[in-house]
């Protein structure tokens, strides 16, 4: 008999973070891979400002791979992407006269949950 496997993952996004990608890869690297519940415990106590956009959506994607896909058991960080968002440009005035530019860089995040199979 032929089994098929149900795609059970379930993703959040969101395109618009005020965080460098460097800053917020570094925190998304801790939690990649881990179950569902010790990557938010790990997220809760990191004193980086990166932690609360990925709490949020980790969580997310937790709610809808229950909701939406109606996945039951545990769940796990199966993939978190960090990309470069949109730049903005800031200047600041320097000595004689001069300016430099200041680059207020965004970043996009794409995580993706599933549930752990035996």
């Amino acid at each position: 008999m032929l089994e098929i496997k149900v795609n059970s993952m379930a993703v959040a996004k969101d395109k618009v973070i005020k965080i460098s990608p460097f800053k917020l890869r570094r925190v998304a690297d801790v939690v990649r891979g881990k179950l569902l519940e010790d990557a938010l415990a790990i997220l809760q106590h990191l004193p980086h400002k990166g932690s609360e956009y990925l709490i949020k959506l980790i969580t997310s994607a937790a709610a809808n791979a229950r909701n939406n896909d109606k996945v039951e058991g545990q769940l796990f960080v199966k993939c978190i992407l960090i990309n470069e968002g949109l730049k903005t440009l800031r200047f600041q005035p320097k000595a004689r006269g001069r300016m430099d530019k200041l680059t207020k860089r965004y970043s996009q995040a794409f995580v993706e949950v599933d549930a752990v199979t035996r």
